[in-house]
């Protein structure tokens, strides 16, 4: 982490052995337990550089990058490439990257963040808040391999109503529910792929109430979406007094082997 912003610092060659080690979450400045206009707080530009090791394994796998929060304008290079950029700090940023890295070797990722006033993000100059939008990767940042053959991450997939796992509840009852749950699929890969969807929903305590399995194939290349409608009798339903909360796992397999799962509350 450095909190300066010079230039060239995404380049891989880039010399960072004076960089400060920091974990994530962080902030680029902890600020004074004070609250007001008049409060010292931080605005600025600051860097992140990460190195880490892709197995040559991974040579066939799809890359997501995922960023849970940065503030607030962000530009993103992994191994000197650009491979992206947002705006806003408060919701995830997704991005896949499997075309800029190197299996087999170490790899780097570089994220310049800059919190200072910005009219696209507001929602004010921060001279008129009595709070501060801070700065930083103040929320977790992962990279995941997943299979040619997956589920969707919603925000990558950017669709209306779908995306991943999109569960709704068209019927609800006290002694019957429909619980209608949405996968979205996609198959990265160069050819085409058969495969079973397994979706399940599971009580308060973890026990499977009802289960629905479908056959499929999707072409090289190519997305879609599969519906299951899971029919429920005697739902025990949510309350305050009775916080009920059940879960969806959806398993997609290739044969016997497990390519994919998630899970939604």
């Amino acid at each position: 982490f450095l909190l300066a912003d010079p230039d060239g610092a995404h380049r891989a060659e880039w010399n960072d052995a004076d960089w400060e080690r920091v974990t994530l979450p962080h902030t680029p400045r902890i600020e004074a337990l004070v609250c007001g206009k008049d409060a010292p707080q931080w605005q600025g530009v600051c860097w992140y550089r990460k190195r880490f090791f892709v197995p040559a394994s991974a040579s066939n796998r799809v890359a997501i990058l995922r960023f849970e929060g940065a503030m607030n304008a962000a530009q993103i290079w992994v191994n000197g490439q650009r491979a992206g950029a947002f705006m806003g700090g408060y919701l995830p940023y997704v991005m896949e990257i499997s075309r800029l890295l190197r299996p087999g070797d170490t790899n780097l990722v570089a994220i310049r963040l800059d919190n200072r006033d910005n009219p696209l993000t507001g929602p004010k100059p921060l001279t008129d808040l009595d709070f501060n939008l801070y700065g930083g990767l103040y929320r977790g940042a992962s990279l995941t391999f997943k299979d040619p053959l997956h589920i969707t991450d919603p925000i990558l997939a950017d669709r209306v109503a779908s995306g991943g796992l999109f569960v709704t509840f068209p019927f609800v009852t006290r002694t019957a529910a429909v619980v209608r749950v949405q996968t979205h699929l996609r198959n990265a890969g160069d050819t085409s792929r058969v495969f079973t969807l397994r979706t399940t929903l599971l009580n308060p305590a973890g026990k499977a109430v009802v289960s629905e399995v479908s056959p499929g194939e999707l072409a090289a290349g190519s997305e879609r979406e599969w519906v299951h409608e899971l029919r429920v009798s005697q739902p025990r339903l949510w309350s305050p007094a009775n916080p009920n909360l059940y879960r969806v796992r959806v398993e997609l397999l290739d044969g016997d082997r497990l390519v994919d799962e998630q899970q939604a509350r």
